[in-house]
């Protein structure tokens, strides 16, 4: 500018603007909290609920200033969601997974004959563990059976001898037979077939006369005469 013949100053007075940085520093799946976008303003940035930082992670990222260049310190945040890991289905049963990212979600159940002990459904959480308890699935127990009066049932010697898919068998004591079926199974309801056979002692048909005589019996089981 020149001072004019008139007094005058020629031109315009000059201004003085503040820098401006660009508006929006929020990351993809994050969040920012500003005062402000000139220079000397601050930002606080971080990553969604269930998504955690993999890159720009330090102070200059997470708080960010203005700079005089129209730039802000630090990079962009890059946050990516959180993966809590596959799940596998229980022995003996199934899994149906959405995902394993957060909040999906993860339902079990048994194959028939089994039954099911820790969590149905379990969701993946913000902080990357999955909630509940594992499952996991075992044999149904049919519970233990009386022996037949006069009788016994045989069963396998091990400790899943009343479980799902085990079989015993019924024998009676000698001069009785057995009534029912001889053979009973667990079944995938976790009942025993069928219903408990009996033991009845041996009876034999009467004994006629003979022509011209006579006969005299104690009775007509088994071991009398």
């Amino acid at each position: 500018m020149k001072c004019q013949v008139n007094g005058q100053w020629s031109g315009k007075s000059p201004t003085c603007k503040i820098r401006s940085c660009p508006v929006n520093v929020s990351p993809s799946n994050g969040v920012s909290k500003c005062n402000g976008s000139t220079y000397g303003s601050k930002c606080v940035v971080r990553c969604n609920k269930g998504h955690v930082c993999r890159r720009n992670c330090g102070i200059s990222s997470s708080l960010r200033r203005c700079k005089s260049n129209k730039s802000w310190t630090g990079g962009q945040k890059q946050c990516v969601i959180r993966d809590c890991g596959m799940l596998r289905a229980p022995s003996f049963g199934t899994a149906q997974c959405s995902g394993s990212t957060y909040g999906s979600t993860c339902r079990f159940g048994c194959s028939p004959g089994y039954i099911m002990s820790g969590s149905a459904t379990r969701t993946c959480l913000a902080n990357g563990m999955w909630n509940g308890a594992g499952a996991t699935c075992s044999k149904r127990d049919c519970g233990p059976v009386r022996h037949p009066k006069y009788g016994r049932y045989l069963a396998a010697q091990h400790k899943d001898w009343s479980k799902f898919g085990a079989q015993i068998s019924y024998t009676c004591n000698r001069g009785y037979k057995l009534v029912g079926t001889s053979k009973r199974t667990c079944d995938a309801k976790g009942e025993w077939t069928g219903n408990a056979p009996k033991c009845v002692l041996i009876q034999c048909p009467p004994m006629q006369k003979p022509t011209n005589g006579y006969k005299f019996c104690t009775g007509h089981s088994w071991n009398r005469y």
